[in-house]
């Protein structure tokens, strides 16, 4: 069920809902604060091959996060805020009028 939500969001984020951004943030935030906590209680009992994909995953969600926000991201994020005729680079006629 959370998967199902989690791609919803990252839906919603795609179509430049800010709001999503946010909230898979402060999601992927919660997620790699806490898992560490959690594999402490599983140490025991998971392969190495276990161990090993949930680093991997533990920073690949660090990463995102990173990317999340990177200043491509945010231009992105704030291009989709725009009419669809406005553009955030001036054109060779000049920068975009304020209509």
């Amino acid at each position: 069920m959370l998967d199902i939500l989690f791609l919803v969001l990252l839906w919603c984020a795609f179509r430049g809902k800010n709001w999503a951004r946010w909230f898979i943030a402060v999601w992927t935030l919660f997620e790699v604060c806490f898992s560490p906590l959690a594999w402490v209680r599983f140490l025991h009992t998971s392969s190495t091959f276990g161990a090993v994909w949930f680093w991997f995953d533990w920073f690949l969600d660090i990463i995102a996060l990173f990317a999340l926000f990177h200043t491509s991201s945010n231009l992105w994020f704030r291009a989709h805020k725009l009419p669809p005729n406005k553009s955030l680079q001036a054109t060779a006629a000049g920068p975009a009028s304020c209509d």
